[in-house]
C-alpha cells in the first residue's frame, strides 16, 4: 500500500507508520495479481494510486505499514464491497480516534478477519453520525470475524456494538468485548458485540462481553437488537459487563440480548453475569421479546438487578417457545412481582453446586 507518513498506533509498543488515508483492495483485476491500481475518482477529488491486493489475499497483519493500512483504510474506498481476508498478528495500542472499518451499508466488510486471539486496545470512538460505530462498522454477507480482543471506549448516536455496529448476513465467533459503549440517541441498538443485526441470519458464538453497555433503547450485554425473520443466533455467550438504560426511551435491555424484534431466534447456553439497572420494567436477565415466536435454553442469569422495577423479568419476558425446565435464575439476586415470569428460580447455594439443580445440563 502506497503510505505517507502519519504515525496513528503502536504494535506492541513500536509506532506504526501508516497512509493518513489508510485502505485495503477487494478483488480487483484478480486476474492480473499484484499491481498498481488507476487512480480512482471520489467525490472530494482523486485516490491516488494504490497496490491491488487479489482476490483471496490473506494478509498477515503485523508491525508493517499494512496493519493499519487494512484496519484503518478501507473507508476511502466506501463505495468498494470489502472482501480482503487477513490475520492479526500482534497487539495493537491505537493512539488516534478510531474510523470503523466499512462503516456503509452499501459496502460492507465481506472478508474473513481472524484475530489470532490478540486485542486491539484504547479503541476511541466519539461520533454523533448516523453511521454505525465499532471496530467495524458494517459486516455483511459472508464475512467473518472471529478470535479478536477489542478494548477501549465508544460514545455513539447510531448502532453502535465493540466488534460492529452494524452485521447482515455475518458470522462473529469467539470475539471478546472490553470497550465501554454509550449510545445517547432514542431508538438505536447497542451491544457489547453486536448492535443491530438486519434482514439475514447472522450467529454470534462463543463470545464474552466485559464492557459496561448504556444506551436508551434496545440494550443488550451480547447484541442489541434485529430485525430479521431468518432469526439471531447468539450461543455460548457469555456477559459480564453492567447493562444500564437511561430515561428517555423504551428501555428495553436484556443481559444478552436486549430487544428480540422479530421470529425465530435462538438463544442457548448463555449466561448473564452482569448487573442490569433500567427506569422502566422492560429489562430481563437475558431477553426482553416483543412477544414474537423465540427460543431460550440452557441460559441462566445470575446477575443484580436490583436497580430496576419490581416487576422486572429475571430471564425473559413473553417467550413463546421458552422452556422453564431449561432456563434459571439465581431466586435470591432477582425477585419479581411480575405475574409472568419466564424459567426457573433457584437459591444461589443450588447454582454453585454442579448438576445439583438440573442434571439436563453438561
Amino acid at each position: 500500500v502506497v503510505a505517507h507518513e502519519s504515525g496513528i498506533g503502536t504494535v506492541e509498543g513500536q509506532t506504526v507508520r501508516a497512509p493518513g488515508t489508510l485502505r485495503a483492495f477487494p478483488a480487483v483485476h484478480a486476474d492480473q495479481g499484484p499491481g498498481i491500481a488507476p487512480a480512482v475518482e471520489e467525490q472530494d477529488g482523486l485516490v491516488p494510486p494504490l497496490e491491488i491486493i487479489p482476490h483471496g489475499f490473506q494478509g498477515m497483519l503485523s508491525d508493517k505499514i499494512a496493519v493499519l493500512g487494512f484496519i484503518q483504510g478501507s473507508n476511502c474506498m466506501d463505495r468498494i464491497i470489502h472482501q480482503v481476508n487477513a490475520i492479526l498478528e500482534n497487539n495493537i495500542t491505537l493512539t488516534e480516534q478510531w474510523t470503523p472499518i466499512a462503516r456503509e451499508s452499501y459496502a460492507p466488510y465481506q472478508g474473513t478477519f481472524d484475530g489470532n486471539k490478540k486485542s486491539i486496545s484504547e479503541l476511541q470512538i466519539s461520533s454523533t453520525s448516523t453511521k454505525p460505530q465499532g471496530f467495524f462498522g458494517v459486516l455483511g454477507s459472508g464475512a467473518t470475524v472471529k478470535n479478536l480482543t477489542v478494548k477501549g471506549n465508544i460514545s455513539s448516536s447510531y448502532y453502535a456494538g465493540g466488534i460492529a455496529g452494524y452485521i447482515d448476513g455475518a458470522t462473529i465467533e469467539y470475539c471478546i468485548n472490553e470497550i465501554n459503549i454509550t449510545n445517547n440517541s432514542a431508538g438505536k441498538h447497542t451491544g457489547g458485540i453486536a448492535g443491530y443485526i438486519s434482514s439475514t441470519q447472522s450467529p454470534i458464538t462463543g463470545c464474552v462481553n466485559f464492557g459496561a453497555i448504556t444506551g436508551i433503547d434496545y440494550v443488550g450485554g451480547i447484541l442489541g437488537g434485529s430485525y430479521t425473520t431468518n432469526g439471531a443466533t447468539v450461543d455460548k455467550c457469555i456477559n459480564l459487563g453492567a447493562i444500564t438504560t437511561v430515561e428517555g426511551g423504551t428501555g428495553y435491555s436484556g443481559g444478552i440480548y436486549g430487544y428480540p424484534a422479530t421470529t425465530n431466534d435462538i438463544i442457548t447456553n448463555c449466561l448473564n453475569l452482569g448487573s442490569i439497572s433500567s427506569p422502566t420494567n422492560k429489562s430481563a436477565g437475558i431477553a426482553w421479546n416483543n412477544g414474537v415466536n423465540m427460543v431460550i435454553r440452557y441460559c441462566l442469569s445470575v446477575g443484580d438487578m436490583t436497580n430496576t422495577p419490581e416487576d422486572r423479568q429475571p430471564l425473559a419476558y413473553w417467550i413463546q417457545t421458552a422452556d422453564d425446565s431449561l432456563n434459571y435464575y439465581d431466586s435470591e439476586k432477582i425477585s419479581s412481582t411480575s405475574s409472568s415470569i419466564e424459567g426457573t428460580g433457584r437459591s444461589t447455594s443450588d447454582l454453585k453446586v454442579a448438576n445439583a439443580w438440573d442434571t439436563s445440563w453438561t
